[in-house]
């Protein structure tokens, strides 16, 4: 092999090592999401002290160039519409859940972290709005923002699940905590109509919930052989579809006959 060659694929080697050595450093946290187009636009040629030289620069200006704090839309690819940046420091923590308001006048965001966080903020702005004081002892893996109201919904580490009042963002409430499960709450999801909910848990079993009143109460536990894996209501909510990862089927649940 020709040496200049070895001696540049040996550079190669060297700048990916240190790339992905430097990314680990960071712990990819979405403040440092400009190293991935940095290095781009460098061939992925970098040491470690240039690295650390240009994020000590950004960070001088707040992390961000003009131009970036500038734009949140990055063009789409004509295939796709166009996407959002993240740009937006929301969480301190790993973010393990998000969803949109369903209220198609709202701006508003609820996402989920591994410390415990869940935020409401506004994705246009990229702004916490506030911060929901969670009653649960883990991190909420799942969301979920009812349909027809301000209630949201989240389904925990710590093996329980809760609804929270959102009308006065200034001043949320807790509607109810439930510990019915054995095991991480692992999909929580509202039926269209509003007055319906479904749990599942890696417990293997997931619980149907009807409204009673101003609150809710458990209809039917379903077991099945293996975890679940996501859950889904009918449009018209007469059924609750099931994915189970051991057995490979969708179950579909009858709402009017639990069968």
């Amino acid at each position: 092999m020709d040496p200049s060659i070895e001696e540049e694929n040996n550079e190669d080697l060297e700048s990916h090592a240190t790339t992905l050595l430097y990314l680990n450093s960071l712990k990819f946290t979405a403040q440092y999401n400009w190293v991935f187009d940095w290095l781009k636009q460098n061939n992925f040629h970098a040491t470690r002290s240039v690295l650390e030289q240009e994020k000590s620069s950004r960070e001088g200006r707040g992390g961000l160039t003009p131009e970036e704090q500038m734009s949140l839309l990055e063009e789409g690819s004509g295939d796709h519409a166009n996407v959002l940046k993240s740009t937006h420091s929301i969480h301190n923590a790993a973010v393990v859940c998000t969803r949109f308001s369903p209220n198609p006048d709202s701006n508003l965001m609820v996402s989920s972290a591994i410390d415990r966080s869940i935020v409401i903020w506004d994705y246009v702005t990229g702004k916490s709005v506030t911060t929901l004081k969670s009653v649960q002892d883990s991190a909420s893996i799942s969301l979920d923002w009812n349909p027809v109201n301000a209630q949201l919904l989240t389904g925990s580490m710590d093996r329980s699940h809760a609804i929270y009042d959102l009308k006065d963002l200034d001043n949320i409430q807790l509607v109810q905590h439930f510990k019915d499960h054995q095991k991480f709450v692992v999909r929580v999801k509202w039926a269209p109509n509003g007055t319906l909910f479904a749990t599942a848990s890696y417990d293997h079993t997931v619980l149907l919930y009807s409204k009673s009143g101003d609150l809710y109460s458990l209809v039917k536990s379903f077991r099945f052989i293996g975890a679940i894996e996501s859950i889904a209501f009918a449009k018209d909510s007469s059924f609750l579809i099931v994915a189970v990862r051991d057995d490979n089927y969708l179950h579909y649940i009858d709402i009017q006959t639990l069968k």
